[in-house]
């Protein structure tokens, strides 16, 4: 937590905000596709990407919010 952010792990009601994320020309370009193109496959991408890397080595992406709004803003974290 920071005085304006909170720092969390992601949830799969956050589909709509990783689809966005992840379907941005600018995350494609300077991160890659990751061919993720419907609510399901967000929901898909959460559970198999973020939350089963967390289970397994405990670091993964964050999901990064307003801390008096909740509202997603971003993620950020470490990847092998």
């Amino acid at each position: 937590f920071t005085q304006r952010l909170k720092i969390s792990l992601f949830t799969l009601e956050d589909a709509d905000f990783v689809l966005d994320i992840l379907n941005q020309p600018s995350f494609i370009g300077n991160i890659g596709d990751r061919q993720v193109r419907t609510l399901q496959d967000a929901r898909d991408y959460i559970q198999n990407k973020f939350l089963a890397v967390y289970q397994a080595r405990q670091f993964t992406m964050w999901r990064v919010s307003l801390k008096d709004s909740d509202q997603v803003i971003g993620m950020c974290g470490l990847l092998k």
